[in-house]
């Protein structure tokens, strides 16, 4: 099969706060980062993942590689409650997973490189899919966003189980 999946990872992040994450989303890009929540609702929280593609040492737009939204909550069974507010002051580790059609990958190695030759493509249908994880260092609980938007996946629109969106 002809897809590719990038993995980055930054522990120790804080809202609004630059971090480094471990690698670049992009072929040798940058791994400076930025995340921000803005709460939606009472159970909602927008998610924004952001890394300096350009080099520019600025979180702007064109930096953002993750849009979604987050529903953080878990049961506590020791105080037999629900606790709904597991992103109020979070510092944790975040995880960006992109998967993409493997030609994607190696025009942007080629491009890098300034390889001028075409890249040879197949012409099987790869979505491009983002899955972002968030886990608070507090609970340890993992929280998966729904990406929306340009990160949404069009085959992707309800989440089927408890860990998986598609």
């Amino acid at each position: 099969m002809p897809a590719f999946v990038r993995t980055i990872k930054a522990k120790s992040v804080a809202p609004g706060e630059l971090f480094e994450f471990n690698k670049s989303i992009e072929y040798k890009g940058e791994i400076l980062g930025l995340l921000k929540f803005k709460e939606k609702t009472s159970q909602i929280y927008k998610v924004k993942v952001f890394q300096d593609l350009n080099n520019d040492q600025k979180m702007s737009k064109s930096d953002i590689i993750f849009k979604g939204e987050v529903v953080p909550g878990y049961y506590d069974a020791e105080a037999q409650e629900w606790t709904l507010d597991d992103l109020t002051n979070f510092v944790g580790t975040v995880k960006l997973t992109k998967q993409m059609h493997s030609c994607e990958w190696d025009m942007q190695k080629a491009e890098k490189k300034g390889d001028k030759d075409s890249v040879a493509c197949t012409r099987d249908y790869i979505p491009t899919v983002y899955e972002l994880m968030v886990k608070p260092d507090a609970s340890g609980m993992k929280y998966d966003a729904l990406p929306v938007g340009k990160f949404a996946t069009e085959d992707c629109y309800m989440q089927v189980d408890a860990d998986h969106f598609c």
